[in-house]
């Protein structure tokens, strides 16, 4: 039986805690596809979301404001152990540049690479050296990586072969939730 397999890994949330990396990162989440017999796959249609990124400018700003918490809390006589109060004086913010603001983070670049080889794992016989492949991502940072990270892994770091294609920004398939 020779069937196309369209496979859009949104699927739908099955819990609070279970996000399907909308909230939760990539490596939580087990996605699976039904293994059946006689059953050959000839296409992968996905959309998938980047990888986990930086915060946003308004919690990056945000920030300044923990500082002053915590040095608040420390000036004022109140029920923290001794324990507590020295955590609290060793406490920094992340080190984040505003202009960095949802960029992709190490992590985030490494859940794509992974879920790249798992990909390519569950479905070795779509990716030889005839197959074509199609990638677009939006027009930023973190989609830009996170479609390079996904090829690297898929494809056996051969990204140089196959580029991804920067669509417009409220492209309506990638972003169908912005029509």
């Amino acid at each position: 039986i020779n069937l196309i397999v369209l496979l859009f890994c949104v699927p739908l949330a099955v819990s609070s805690m279970n996000r399907f990396s909308t909230k939760t990162p990539y490596i939580f989440t087990n996605f699976t596809t039904p293994n059946y017999q006689d059953f050959t796959p000839k296409k992968i249609w996905s959309i998938l979301r980047h990888g986990t990124r930086l915060p946003s400018k308004k919690i990056i700003s945000r920030y300044q404001g923990m500082v002053d918490l915590r040095d608040e809390l420390l000036s004022k006589p109140n029920k923290l152990s001794l324990q507590q109060r020295e955590a609290f004086k060793l406490w920094k913010p992340m080190d984040i540049k505003f202009e960095h603001y949802k960029f992709l983070t190490k992590e985030g670049e490494q859940e794509l690479h992974q879920l790249g080889i798992r990909f390519r794992e569950r479905y070795p016989m779509l990716f030889n050296d005839d197959s074509k492949f199609t990638f677009k991502h939006t027009p930023t940072q973190r989609t830009e990586v996170s479609a390079k990270k996904f090829i690297e892994g898929l494809l056996l770091d051969e990204e140089k072969k196959h580029q991804s294609t920067v669509v417009e920004r409220d492209d309506p398939v990638l972003r169908p939730y912005k029509g």
